[in-house]
């Protein structure tokens, strides 16, 4: 299927174009990746009865450029098993193997009608290999895969290295398809969500100790596995951000996402460079042709086409649907329309920008007050200086925006968001987002590189820290209280979403009905960093009793704190467990459904457990 957005930008690299998409069959093959015949051959018609939907690596060298790039993370432990998931055609699975020379070697393929045929010469061509086939999404317990497939995987294999037990023995290849239909909801990102997971409460294939994983994803999954923006931060994002000690994207397509939409061109472009720069610094190569695609800014309206009033030209990544050229708009009409459409989109931009801006104005002005709040040498005259001039811009900002349309404003609260975790970050390195962290760009995947055609995937690769600081915390609490405060995670990460602006005084009213806003603050100091600040009336400042302490980040006595200025997920993963060990705390002991439900929110029947039910017959 298509995005939304393209930008052309992303086709000049992704050979593809539109009416190629439109006309040309997915299935043509190309006579340099001879798999691709046999792929066609072989699973075409299985694909025509029921479906088919995940794309396979067909590149010898595009397998080769992955296993350089990740090598140093592969290459660390021997004898190592190979559990691989959904092998499909297997090329991949055998350029793994040829690398890692495995123990042994489990092709876990669910659909041996389409894919036997191809994987029987490969598994017949070693010893090490074995074959079978399961329903994987529907698979929990895997120990008798263990005794059965794996005799040397046991408890011997666990590697006591901090407070989440290792295993290097066991590596996990998979490659999960899409759904095949829209009412079935296990997702590839639902199974990467139960995969770390498991990891976290020591469970399934990570019986023996964390696993390392390395997945080929739908293009479409990675917003939610690895975000590039806050506003796509969903519960398989928290989990990685509570337990990875590495997530790198190793290769993409480099496919439209609609994150590019709201984000700003500064914050894009500093991205990269700042990718670049660790990349570099740690020699990190990138063959020619891989490189990531280029980004082409938005084109300008034409003078003829501007307004009476002609808004400032804000930079921001160029669409398809910016496209003004000749070719792309022979017919006048059509030109007109395109016209109008680059005229809204740019003057969206300008407001969204304009608006962040005034945002971040407020907040550096308020990190000044926390500062100044706790500074002996202050004076109260001072400090209430500082809190006319907060409450001045914070009155002109929601005047300027009740004047604003809802279509010309849509999207500002991303952008500001997003704005508002690069302020607090340092040059990203120190980001809530795993992506801004990344230690190089993906490999860029040509579009032939993978088949069948228009159905593009990246390479991710997993590896869990042994010492998280909130598995340290975890590691603390007694058995029953750990597994209700994964229930309790389980819950609230189903706040996080793209449509969900769940505010933090929403939360809080949920959870501390009784509590004042400087009461959460004082029970959670952690939150003291992202809400907005205003001076107690009449107050004079207070130093903090630890003078080292950063004011920033601590709860001040003579400081008014207002939580509905931030949104949950804006949060930091480390803040979100805060605030459910306080609530754990200080409330009743209740099950994942009540506190679902206290949230406002419901649970999926597998998520209730009602597939672990029995149910006996009446009649």
């Amino acid at each position: 299927p298509l995005y939304p957005i393209i930008h052309d930008s992303l086709l000049r690299t992704w050979p593809l174009t539109l009416s190629d998409m439109s006309t040309r069959s997915r299935w043509a093959t190309a006579s340099r990746y001879p798999l691709t015949e046999t792929i066609q051959h072989c699973v075409l018609k299985q694909a025509k009865r029921k479906g088919i939907y995940a794309s396979d690596i067909v590149s010898d060298q595009l397998c080769d450029d992955i296993l350089h790039r990740i090598s140093p993370h592969l290459c660390r432990n021997s004898p190592v098993d190979i559990l691989d998931l959904w092998p499909g055609p297997g090329l991949w699975s055998s350029k793994v193997n040829d690398f890692l020379r495995p123990r042994r070697h489990v092709l876990v393929e669910p659909d041996l009608v389409a894919y036997g045929p191809i994987l029987k010469p490969i598994v017949d061509s070693k010893s090490c290999y074995e074959m079978i086939s399961m329903n994987i999404y529907s698979t929990e317990n895997w120990d008798e895969v263990f005794k059965k497939n794996f005799p040397e995987q046991g408890p011997s294999n666990r590697q006591e290295v901090g407070v989440l037990p290792r295993n290097d023995t066991l590596l996990v290849l998979a490659r999960p398809p899409m759904s095949p239909s829209k009412k079935d909801h296990y997702t590839p990102g639902r199974w990467w969500s139960m995969f770390l997971r498991d990891c976290m409460r020591q469970t399934g294939l990570h019986k023996y100790g964390s696993v390392r994983v390395l997945a080929s994803l739908p293009s479409p999954e990675m917003s939610s596995v690895l975000p590039r923006s806050v506003t796509d931060r969903k519960r398989p994002a928290l989990l990685a951000e509570s337990l990875s000690l590495h997530l790198l994207e190793l290769a993409s397509p480099y496919t439209s996402e609609p994150w590019t939409t709201w984000k700003r061109w500064e914050s894009i472009t500093d991205s990269r460079k700042r990718a670049t720069e660790r990349a570099e610094a740690q020699n990190i190569y990138t063959p020619p042709g891989r490189e990531p695609a280029p980004l082409t800014l938005a084109p300008r309206v034409p003078p003829p086409f501007e307004s009476a009033n002609p808004i400032p030209y804000t930079p921001r990544i160029s669409t398809v649907g910016d496209d003004v050229s000749p070719e792309a708009t022979a017919v006048r009409k059509r030109s007109n329309i395109a016209l109008n459409q680059l005229k809204q989109e740019n003057q969206r931009a300008y407001t969204r920008e304009y608006f962040a801006k005034k945002q971040l104005e407020i907040d550096a002005l308020t990190q000044t007050l926390s500062h100044a709040a706790a500074n002996p040498a202050e004076s109260p005259e001072r400090l209430q200086a500082l809190d006319d001039q907060i409450a001045a811009l914070q009155s002109t900002y929601s005047s300027e925006f009740s004047d604003v349309h809802f279509s010309v404003s849509r999207y500002y609260d991303r952008t500001i968001d997003d704005s508002r975790t690069v302020f607090q970050s340092n040059k990203s390195d120190d980001s809530m987002l795993i992506w801004e962290r990344r230690p190089f760009e993906p490999l860029r995947i040509d579009a032939r590189e993978l088949f069948p055609l228009q159905v593009p995937r990246s390479v991710v690769y997993f590896e869990a820290d042994p010492n998280s600081a909130i598995m340290q915390k975890l590691d603390s609490l007694p058995s029953d209280k750990r597994d209700e405060i994964f229930g309790l995670f389980d819950a609230l990460s189903s706040v996080f979403g793209t449509g969900n602006t769940m505010s933090l005084a929403e939360l809080a009213k949920s959870l501390f009905p009784s509590w004042s806003s400087n009461d959460v603050v004082k029970a959670i100091p952690s939150l003291a960093r992202f809400v907005a600040k205003r001076l107690k009336p009449g107050s004079g400042p207070i130093p903090l009793q630890d003078g080292a302490s950063d004011p920033t980040l601590s709860y001040q006595d003579n400081l008014k704190y207002d939580l509905g200025d931030t949104r949950v997920r804006c949060l930091p993963t480390s803040v979100i467990w805060d605030i459910l060990f306080e609530y754990q705390e200080n409330s009743p002991s209740i099950s994942k459904t009540q506190f679902t439900r206290l949230l406002g929110g419901t649970l999926t029947s597998s998520s209730a457990g009602d597939h672990l039910t029995p149910f006996k017959r009446l009649n």
